[in-house]
């Protein structure tokens, strides 16, 4: 590939991160709705509503309905402030609103009669109880993604903070995260990653993302509409930090080290040294402005080196003479190949012929002789 050829690779992977981050999709958004009414409890048709991020800028309207209703379009996830204003009446504005992922939140909004050059600040809380829709579900959001504790770093353990969530390591051996939601096959979960599955063909997640780079997540058990109708289970429905009008980023590493533990009591026991351990997960991310307000860049690294050892065991491996025979007379066989190219190459005792192999009914033949 020459240098051109290069370039023009480059600037169309930059085109197709841009303009997939832009086309999440409803799944991987959030909703504002709500009705405007002025003093009096009546409707107020016509008014503007202005739904600004506060992180990035980003604005999108919305026009009330003769019933004085209105819903905006989808939005990504994050903390937004609502004007709304109209002819004859004060614009009032409501800030420090918080808008989880995948969620419509309503939020209704009251005029008061004035000129519209003034403006009403008004503080709004998060509602408690969804309204909305009638889907089941839990929102994990960034606080507990950077405090609950996390062996491993797997941001999809956190399902199991969920109610209904069971962990089956060890019990299962399906993919699905290790976790059973309401009682479904672990394999019948579901992942998406910004409005992109992440499910693999059979159950469980393609790749797991980087803790650090997670902005929240909703795991939605129940009534889930048909959107999510690929998989029978819990969904979880996951979003990526982004770049935002201020630079940020995060430095990081967690480390596990046999300095740091004691031998155990068996090896003591044995005089032998405790074995080597070392597990470091360390890495970076960093997210900012390329045209404020408009344009943002975020990345995200994590490498995991791991290197540890285990105490000498003994092993059993067929003998070099057992070995020689199967070649001699399976030549073109797979266990031939095998013994060619892979024999053992450290000695040991005879642990066992085949005449005592059969004779203690080990070969489940119920012979106890190659006479037999």
């Amino acid at each position: 590939m020459n240098a051109a050829q290069r370039y023009s690779r480059f600037w169309v992977i930059l085109a197709l991160m841009i303009f997939s981050s832009l086309a999440f999709g409803q799944g991987s958004n959030g909703a504002f709705t709500g009705t405007v009414t002025d003093p009096s409890g009546a409707a107020v048709p016509g008014a503007i509503v202005t739904i600004t991020n506060v992180d990035t800028g980003l604005i999108v309207t919305a026009t009330t309905n003769q019933s004085g209703g209105y819903t905006s379009q989808p939005v990504p996830a994050g903390v937004y402030k609502l004007q709304v204003e109209a002819a004859n009446f004060k614009r009032t504005a409501t800030s420090n609103l918080k808008l989880d992922v995948g969620t419509t939140q309503r939020t209704d909004l009251k005029l008061q009669v004035g000129a519209r050059t003034e403006t009403i600040e008004v503080t709004a809380e998060a509602p408690q109880i969804n309204t909305e829709d009638s889907k089941l579900s839990s929102n994990i959001g960034s606080t507990q993604i950077a405090n609950l504790p996390l062996n491993g770093r797997n941001i999809y353990d956190l399902i199991q903070y969920a109610p209904g969530a069971s962990n089956v390591r060890g019990v299962l051996s399906e993919n699905g995260a290790g976790t059973v939601v309401n009682g479904l096959r672990e394999n019948f979960n579901g992942f998406l990653v910004n409005g992109v599955t992440n499910k693999g063909l059979s159950g469980g997640y393609n790749s797991q993302p980087i803790q650090d780079s997670v902005q929240e997540f909703q795991l939605l058990t129940l009534n889930m509409s048909a959107q999510y109708g690929s998989s029978a289970g819990s969904i979880t429905n996951l979003i990526t930090k982004s770049g935002t009008n201020a630079i940020h980023g995060s430095l990081f590493e967690f480390v596990r080290n046999d300095l740091f533990d004691a031998n155990n009591f068996f090896n003591n026991q044995s005089n032998v040294k405790k074995p080597k351990l070392r597990f470091n997960q360390y890495g970076a991310t960093v997210g900012g402005p390329i045209i404020k307000d408009k344009l943002f860049f975020y990345g995200a690294y994590q490498a995991d080196r791991f290197i540890t050892t285990t105490l000498p065991a003994t092993i059993t491996a067929e003998t070099a003479g057992f070995r020689s025979a199967v070649i001699s007379a399976f030549p073109n066989s797979v266990s031939a190949l095998l013994y060619k190219n892979f024999a053992p190459s450290i000695s040991g005792p005879t642990s066992e012929t085949l005449t005592s192999y059969i004779a203690s009914g080990a070969s489940g033949s119920g012979f106890a002789s190659f006479a037999d």
